[in-house]
């Protein structure tokens, strides 16, 4: 590693690189829906920069992409598979990696395998709920999310429209006091 006079040691991004990845990332783009490559890198980023474990990484990480998911109005999956599906990738890029040093061992085979994965990367981290379509009542929202699963991915999320703000945050609250009043039954 390089040193200067002072002692202190140089990070270059070199050092910092994931292979098949890229660089981390501190935090997702919030005007489109991730790939799986941003949303590794923001799972690396928790991993290696902040020193999280796996299972710390990985939730933080679900955490992000699920707000996102939020802001955009997609119907979701449940928590635990955001947070399998990042493991999963997760895990796939282990795989691929135990082959990464040895030379003889990387057939033509194992490099195709690479290929695949990387060019996959780009794809839409999809979240959404297997029916989210039929769910959507906007047409503007199923529009964006098949756009969002094209390649290229099309389309951006735009501002949250106040007045559906106000709606869901007093449907929330509706809610929320019909949750404790039921607590508030069981425990009598």
């Amino acid at each position: 590693m390089a040193s200067t006079s002072t002692g202190v040691s140089v990070v270059t991004r070199n050092k910092t690189n994931i292979w098949l990845i890229g660089q981390s990332l501190p935090k997702l783009n919030p005007t489109k829906l991730p790939s799986i490559s941003k949303v590794l890198r923001l799972f690396f980023y928790y991993k290696n920069e902040e020193r999280k474990t796996i299972l710390v990484s990985a939730t933080v990480t679900a955490c992000e992409v699920i707000g996102l998911w939020e802001k955009a109005s997609v119907p979701i999956r449940l928590k635990k598979h955001v947070f399998s599906k990042i493991k999963k990738h997760f895990k796939e890029w282990q795989n691929l990696q135990k082959n990464k040093e040895n030379k003889k061992k990387r057939s033509e085979a194992i490099k195709n395998k690479e290929q695949d994965w990387q060019q996959k990367l780009e794809d839409l981290f999809d979240i959404a709920h297997c029916d989210a379509l039929s769910i959507m009542t906007v047409e503007e929202g199923k529009q964006f999310l098949l756009g969002q699963r094209k390649k290229g991915r099309q389309g951006v999320i735009g501002s949250v429209d106040r007045n559906i703000l106000m709606k869901w945050k007093k449907k929330k609250d509706v809610l929320k006091n019909c949750a404790n009043v039921k607590a508030k039954i069981y425990q009598l």
